[in-house]
């Protein structure tokens, strides 16, 4: 018992570590790691977790397998809760599957890891499966979170990217302005220094470098200003559509650390990184349609 506690323990740690890398390149091989340490917890033949796209099921993960894809339908694998699986009951090769764990999102279910017979029992214990319940539903939320992430971070490229449209200023010189935002000798040598946007915030008398980089300031802090929701201020945490604002606001005006950031909005490092880089391309983008209405 008090080895099984311990394994218990190992899986919930291991998840743990999972879920603060939500959105991270390496999503798949730490779901895997995971699956690996449940696997071994009721001694798995073999494991898979499997996603739903449409009508069709995704090999997202595996453990002791070489299944990597299926050509079947999600029918077989619906079900409303944990059950077991009678050897030749799905399709192969999932014939000598023996425990399903189905995966849900809301009322819908999207996905379910599938495991082959234990290695020492022809079905697994309500033990086993006892200690599978909180991995198995903690694993389920993290491949979700990092896929309602995932689709997040495209819709804000699309919304940037609208009919393949290329930004006129470059992405690069933006960052680079936001990163030494309150260097005004700094700003006033880029080229964004010479945007008739920016000419048309120097007033009467303001002829130096420094009023140039000055004007340059405004027109940042005025693009990112857009940026900004309608709503009134967000609670804690802010919801999604705060977080491009926040972020570029945060990092560049503020001069917050990152990690204070992250930590703030509940998110992991690459989707920090994947939110900064969408919202300074919107940046430019600002910065190019201000520039095409001056008179």
């Amino acid at each position: 018992m008090i080895f099984l506690k311990r394994e218990n323990q190992q899986i919930r740690t291991n998840l743990r570590i999972l879920s603060n890398r939500i959105g991270d390149q390496d999503l798949e091989e730490n779901v895997s790691l995971a699956l690996d340490t449940m696997c071994h917890t009721v001694n798995a033949r073999y494991g898979l977790v499997l996603l739903f796209d449409n009508t069709q099921v995704a090999v997202f993960a595996r453990f002791n397998t070489r299944i990597d894809s299926l050509s079947m339908g999600v029918e077989p694998l619906l079900t409303d809760d944990i059950r077991h699986i009678e050897p030749d009951e799905l399709p192969t090769p999932l014939e000598a599957a023996a425990l399903l764990i189905p995966f849900y999102w809301d009322s819908n279910q999207v996905g379910a890891l599938v495991l082959g017979r234990p290695t020492n029992s022809t079905r697994y214990s309500r033990e086993d499966i006892e200690l599978l319940v909180y991995p198995s539903d903690r694993l389920s939320d993290v491949i979700l979170s990092a896929r309602r992430e995932s689709e997040y971070i495209q819709k804000i490229s699309q919304m940037v990217d609208q009919a393949g449209e290329k930004e006129k200023i470059p992405v690069k010189v933006v960052e680079n302005a936001l990163r030494n935002f309150y260097d005004y000798a700094f700003l006033s040598d880029l080229s964004l220094a010479h945007l008739k946007v920016v000419d048309a915030r120097l007033s009467d008398g303001e002829v130096t470098h420094l009023d140039r980089g000055k004007a340059v300031n405004k027109v940042l802090s005025e693009s990112v200003g857009k940026l900004r929701p309608d709503s009134d201020d967000p609670d804690d945490p802010p919801p999604r559509e705060w977080y491009p604002y926040i972020i570029l606001k945060e990092a560049y005006f503020e001069d917050k650390l990152n990690r204070d950031i992250m930590s703030r909005l509940y998110i992991s490092e690459g989707t920090f990184n994947r939110t900064r880089r969408a919202a300074i391309r919107s940046v430019a983008r600002v910065i190019s349609e201000m520039e095409m209405h001056v008179q």
